[in-house]
């Protein structure tokens, strides 16, 4: 499920890419985001009902209404499959070059990622092994007190709502700073 929320995540940010700089490529982008957002709603619906069993059914849970609007939803905005043909028969750019996404850091991203991982270095529990938490190092109590203490050095430092606009509290980071 995971992945193709955020298989969908990435295809809607290439299509809004596509979008803001008047690529070539926006009807292949869009016809992609539409398809793997719709694919990605449907499998979590259905995935939903299964974690919530014979109640997942039930009108005591919302379960099958998102069920019901995933597939209503796909529906109404037409056939994955005829969108796919479009992808696919979508026309390219004139040259691969101009198709390439760029990953590179820009100057501030990759001074981003220096500070980080200095801040990182300097400030942050190793942990026993992967996955340990906050929790099973310290028990309940001291645990959750531990946990809200790293979230408030985090926020001291910057680095607890990165992407989020300075003006709520966080840092203006683009997606890429994640």
């Amino acid at each position: 499920m995971y992945v193709a929320v955020e298989l969908a995540r990435s295809n809607a940010y290439y299509a809004a890419w596509a979008l803001s700089t008047d690529a070539a490529e926006l009807p292949v982008a869009a016809a992609a985001a539409r398809v793997a957002a719709s694919e990605a709603f449907f499998h979590a619906a259905k995935e939903n009902i299964q974690t919530h069993g014979g109640m997942g059914f039930t009108w005591e849970f919302d379960c099958h209404m998102y069920y019901r609007r995933a597939k209503l939803l796909a529906l109404t905005l037409g056939s994955t499959r005829a969108l796919e043909g479009q992808a696919h028969h979508a026309p390219r750019s004139a040259s691969l070059k101009e198709r390439r996404m760029d990953f590179n850091d820009s100057p501030q991203e990759a001074a981003f990622r220096r500070e980080a991982r200095a801040w990182l270095e300097a400030n942050a529990e190793r942990r026993a092994y992967p996955g340990e938490t906050w929790k099973a190092r310290h028990g309940e109590t001291e645990g959750l007190a531990r946990a809200k203490a790293w979230q408030a050095k985090k926020h001291a430092a910057g680095l607890a709502a990165i992407t989020w606009a300075p003006e709520y509290g966080g840092r203006g980071g683009t997606p890429s700073s994640r």
